[in-house]
């Protein structure tokens, strides 16, 4: 009680987050053991319960807690984050699962997750629930390259999935203090144009490599993220993710409902895949990226993820 009572009193005093505030060493402690003894279903459902008061932290990055008085509670969070990755990480699964009930079962619970996750918020939060949407987007992608007839199955159940909508401006700006470097930009960041893409953004910020955001590799993975916070990555990591469902994902659904196969997936050929999609090749426009119009090139890379082990393994290895 008197921890409590204490760690308030803090957080008065120094305006520290009321997110952080709300939380107790037991409600972290509470969250670890669930991590150690049970499922990626059942910590959904947790996260997911009713009862607010034990649900899942706001998790700030390293850069925030760090800076915070209460060191004991600041580092109980950060432990429950690289946790709750390493829980992640050991649950996300090359092989497919054997039946649509257990993909559906799977995805949804996944989904839950992400949601809470982003519900809870902070940088690290945001950091896992892209993590996890990342994997969601290589389940089924990979159902979809095996059984291709099924996409009806999966329509639904992609929708439903919690894909953020990524303002690249305003996204740098909620992650101001999660990023020290970042924070001293602020003024420049202020002044950016709205409509700019995330590559003329990044060249006029971020000439470090570890700001690449290809999905095919070279990006930062999330563990690195989690122990160096760099709001301009997590943001690049977001609008890429964001990409891979409302473009290559959307895209290889709607191909596959209009009858093509996989043979007319070709770039040295794309008249075939043109003729597939018809008009609605100009309905595929994301601003973030630049992109104006659907390729053939969106469906396709998402199909080498399972048809090219080193591509699956390189992104895998970023989750």
């Amino acid at each position: 009680m008197k921890s409590k009572i204490l760690t308030i009193v803090i957080c008065l005093l120094f305006a520290l987050p009321a997110s952080l505030c709300a939380v107790t060493l037991q409600t972290t402690a509470s969250w670890q053991t669930a991590l150690k003894e049970k499922s990626i279903t059942q910590i959904a459902d947790a996260m997911t319960s009713a009862d607010s008061a034990s649900r899942w932290p706001t998790i700030h990055s390293k850069s925030v807690s760090d800076g915070s008085v209460d060191p004991k509670l600041s580092s109980a969070l950060q432990e429950l984050a690289r946790g709750l990755h390493q829980k992640l990480r050991a649950s996300f699964s090359r092989i497919s699962p054997a039946t649509a009930k257990q993909l559906l079962d799977e995805v949804k619970s996944y989904a839950r997750l992400s949601a809470a996750l982003q519900t809870a918020g902070g940088y690290d939060n945001l950091l896992l629930s892209d993590a996890v949407n990342r994997f969601l987007c290589f389940r089924l992608s990979q159902w979809l390259e095996s059984r291709p007839q099924e996409f009806l199955q999966l329509e639904a159940v992609v929708a439903d999935v919690p894909v953020m909508r990524v303002e690249i401006k305003a996204q740098l700006l909620a992650l101001l203090n999660d990023d020290p470097s970042a924070k001293e930009q602020e003024q420049t960041i202020r002044a950016l144009d709205d409509k700019l893409s995330l590559h003329a953004i990044l060249e006029r910020f971020a000439s470090d490599s570890k700001i690449a955001f290809g999905w095919m590799g070279g990006a930062a993975t999330a563990e690195s993220l989690l122990n160096e916070p760099n709001a301009f990555a997590l943001t690049a990591r977001m609008v890429v993710t964001e990409s891979m469902f409302r473009i290559h994902l959307r895209s290889l659904l709607e191909f596959l409902a209009k009858q093509g196969t996989f043979d007319e997936l070709s770039p040295s050929d794309i008249r075939p895949f043109e003729k597939r999609m018809g008009a609605s090749i100009n309905s595929y426009e994301y601003p973030p990226l630049g992109i104006r119009y659907l390729s053939v090139d969106a469906p396709l890379s998402l199909l080498l993820l399972h048809r090219d082990k080193r591509a699956g393994d390189v992104f895998l290895n970023q989750l």
